[in-house]
């Protein structure tokens, strides 16, 4: 039998409140700002298990994590060109390409392995989490992963995996 199966999950708990600020090219940025972040995960495979594809109790606790991780904090890309983090005590300070600098508290702040804080790389990084805690928890890969940002109602971005591409 040809097909796929999908399992979605898009609880009103996989959410998450942070602040962050796009660094646009040339160095440009938008002001300090927050949002109600929500996620929606959608895995699709072709093999069941029991009957299942993944099971939704297994899933959910690892995107729950993910969330809390992300929540009540100030998001930072550590790979933009346009911006430095310096390790100041108990401060990052950081320097923009366009001679503004801030130092807030580490404790306030989450250092990301992305280039900008866009809900697009938002949405890659949190696939990527997941998947790695799938694959180290339960041995288990979906064929496909896709995870869905929302910044609000409206303004969302997805970004999504294929097996082949790990």
């Amino acid at each position: 039998m040809n097909g796929k199966y999908s399992i979605k999950l898009c609880e009103q708990r996989f959410s998450f409140a942070s602040s962050h600020f796009l660094i646009f090219d040339g160095g440009e940025r938008e002001s300090l700002h927050g949002h109600n972040y929500s996620l929606a995960v959608n895995g699709s495979g072709q093999q069941l298990s029991s009957g299942m594809l993944f099971d939704f109790t297994k899933l959910a606790p690892i995107i729950d994590r993910i969330c809390q991780r992300l929540d009540h904090l100030v998001l930072l890309p550590a790979n933009n060109q346009y911006m430095t983090i310096n390790d100041v005590d108990t401060n990052y300070s950081l320097q923009l390409a366009s001679g503004e600098f801030f130092t807030i508290p580490k404790s306030d702040i989450l250092i990301l392995p992305i280039s900008n804080t866009s809900a697009e790389q938002l949405a890659e990084y949190t696939c990527h989490c997941i998947s790695r805690e799938l694959d180290e928890k339960y041995n288990f890969c979906f064929d496909q992963l896709e995870v869905e940002v929302a910044e609000c109602v409206g303004n969302l971005a997805t970004f999504k995996l294929d097996k082949h591409d790990l």
